[in-house]
């Protein structure tokens, strides 16, 4: 429970040339809109207010400048930071339709990579009387800042982490990164760090009250390993399966831990695509199990290259003491689990044994039920769902499970929005009654709901009072509301970039170049002010979060040259070893058995560094390629966590 080298030589002057030509964007005189219409056409009619178009050329520049005349816009240009187009916001920050998307798309911007980034207010926006008075942690990254209820700073750790952080009772701050778990002081300094062979420790982890650690770990089968085990071999990936476990952890300080418990989703899998193989048997008789076979041809069909293989997608853990329990929230089947803590972990292994009698297996599952033949999507009510959890005792719904319904799916099948859902799991003196549904006794949407929405992350937290504290991952926000809904406090992290969707449009390629959120946040946690661990920190007032400097980033193709632009670069990043992984659309292209070809570089020779922001360009393999992947080591030699490291995200390019 939740506590108060590169293929073809480049030039530097090549790569230098390049930069200058971005940053040199600069306001041209037009020819109003009639000239930009007749350069490639403008948007019409006026958009709904709320987004920023920005461009790094100057031509493409001038362009949106005269699309932009007469529409209560205003053009900048700022040096390094490349320049801007900023639709005026409006009022209430609005949102842009679809079909001014789709036109602008077409050719108001053509020849030049254009980003639409909304431009809604930033900061404190809502304090009301009602609001639970607090610090709330956000899970921002680089920087995690703790601000008071005005939006001041008063406390921040800069940090590369991104993913779930605790500050603990003693003023440190537990969470991970580069697939370990750390500690560090109030400093930042690492007091404690930990890493497990074969585990990727990912996404969340939960404190037990002897002080160990349940922590969700990543691992591996081979492709014989899984079709030994009855999975379909026409829908797993030569590289695997990717599944999870989770292992309990006795610190060691100052460094190193003892794995006194594991269980392991593995030991608990059903099939019924072939009676020759392990774990056969009927899938809707046996909710308790796993169906190895569900979503599989999903996850090796899913766009997003890093998603191949990776089946559950676990992506929280929370531990409920009174019960000796835990929850996990399986994001890509759209579910909750609940197993048994009170076992050994031999019995953890097996299907007897334990505090509930059934050793490792499903004691309840709930949000999907076309994930063990129990219903259809209509019967479905989550969809990748996050941070579920218990309801702490002594708060309103105490005991009951909160989550974050996020309202995606592979493919852009979910529904489209978000909610936040509370249950009471059904039981009777026998305990839970394994796949009985059960209805939300609250649930928070927006009105109309596709106002919210928020694909990946996020999360919720029960306050005190009732109200309940919320965090949009996608949108940088953290807002509070009552149990009827009325939003009583807000705040947008200043410089949180949301990108429609996370999507570069990219029209000299005659396509698009869609990229990964930034994710400008993952969750956030309010601390009353009489928390013990906010004592140490000697919190003060000082100022306000200040907007991360603007810049192009992302990734450009011209011919076979990708170029590949990260801001915000520190000057370590300098020395680092990028990647490329080019993904060929003949996989006869590669050899057997590859998904893909692997080109690691140094930036030292192959990058420049231009201000903060680093660029590098390589020459891509002459086969035709589906798609490419960018990401960058640290300084392990760790791939920085694909999904949430800041500036060092994994981009596909598409085309």
């Amino acid at each position: 429970m939740r506590p108060m080298p590169m293929r073809g030589a480049m030039r530097r002057g090549a790569v230098a040339a390049f930069v200058a030509a971005m940053f040199a964007a600069a306001l041209l005189a037009g020819g109003g809109r009639a000239a930009a219409q007749e350069a490639g056409g403008c948007f019409d009619p006026r958009p709904e207010p709320g987004y920023t178009l920005a461009a790094f050329a100057g031509g493409g520049l001038g362009h949106l400048e005269g699309c932009a005349e007469g529409l209560g816009s205003r053009v900048h240009a700022t040096g390094e930071d490349g320049a801007w187009l900023t639709l005026d916001p409006g009022a209430d920050g609005g949102e842009a339709n679809a079909a001014f998307r789709a036109r602008f798309a077409g050719g108001a911007a053509a020849g030049t990579p254009f980003l639409l980034e909304r431009a809604a207010p930033r900061g404190l926006i809502t304090h009301e009387p009602g609001a639970f008075e607090g610090y709330t942690l956000l899970y921002s990254g680089p920087v995690h800042y703790l601000i008071d209820m005005r939006g001041r700073i008063v406390h921040s750790w800069s940090l590369n982490w991104r993913g779930p952080l605790e500050l603990l009772e003693n003023g440190r701050l537990l969470g991970m990164r580069g697939g370990a778990v750390r500690e560090v002081d109030q400093g930042g300094n690492t007091t404690w760090e930990y890493r497990l062979e074969g585990n990727r420790f990912h996404h969340d982890f939960a404190r037990l009250p002897n002080g160990n650690l349940l922590l969700l770990a990543e691992r591996t089968k081979t492709r014989d390993e899984a079709v030994a085990a009855g999975a379909d071999p026409a829908f797993v990936s030569p590289h695997g399966l990717r599944y999870d476990a989770v292992v309990e952890v006795r610190p060691i300080r100052p460094s190193g831990g003892e794995v006194v418990w594991e269980w392991s989703l593995w030991d608990h899998l059903i099939q019924d695509f072939d009676p020759d193989k392990a774990n056969y048997g009927d899938v809707a008789a046996h909710p308790e199990l796993v169906d190895l076979n569900f979503l599989l041809e999903s996850v090796l069909a899913a766009t997003d290259s890093r998603r191949r293989g990776d089946w559950i997608h676990a992506n929280s853990i929370d531990y409920h003491p009174g019960l000796d329990q835990i929850v996990i929230s399986a994001r890509h089947f759209s579910e909750l689990w609940i197993v048994d803590h009170g076992t050994t972990t031999e019995e953890a292994a097996g299907h007897a044994g334990g505090a509930a009698g059934r050793g490792g297996d499903l004691l309840y599952r709930w949000g999907n039920p076309r994930a063990h033949r129990a219903g259809t999507a209509s019967g479905q009510r989550l969809f990748w769902p996050h941070d579920v959890h218990w309801i702490e005792p002594g708060l309103p719904g105490a005991g009951n499970l909160l989550m974050f319904n996020n309202g995606a799916e592979f493919g852009d099948r979910g529904r489209g929005w978000s909610s936040v859902v509370e249950i009471a799991p059904p039981a009777d003196g026998s305990g839970y009654r394994l796949a009985e549904p059960a209805e939300p006794v609250w649930t928070y949407e927006a009105d109309p709901p596709a106002v919210f929405y928020s694909r990946a992350g996020s999360g919720a937290q029960r306050l005190p009072n009732g109200n309940t504290l919320i965090a949009s991952t996608d949108e940088g926000t953290v807002f509070e509301v009552t149990p009827g809904g009325r939003t009583v406090w807000r705040y947008v992290i200043p410089g949180a970039r949301y990108f429609e969707r996370g999507r570069w449009l990219f029209n000299p390629a005659g396509g698009e170049i869609p990229v990964l959120n930034f994710l400008p946040l993952y969750r956030a946690t309010r601390y009353a002010p009489d928390y013990p661990g906010l004592a140490s920190l000697g919190l003060r007032p000082r100022g306000a979060v200040e907007p991360a400097a603007r810049g192009p980033f992302g990734v450009y193709l011209d011919g076979r040259t990708l170029t590949y632009v990260r801001e915000e670069c520190a000057p370590e990043d300098t020395t680092a070893r990028f990647f490329v992984h080019a993904y060929a659309a003949d996989p006869g292209d590669l050899p057997a058995g590859s998904r893909f070809e692997a080109l690691d570089f140094w930036f030292r020779e192959h990058g420049v560094r231009y201000g903060g922001t680093c660029v590098v360009q390589i020459a891509l393999p002459d086969y035709a390629l589906r798609s490419v992947r960018t990401g960058q080591y640290d300084a392990s030699g760790n791939l920085w966590d694909e999904e949430f490291a800041p500036g060092a995200a994994s981009w596909l390019a598409r085309f």
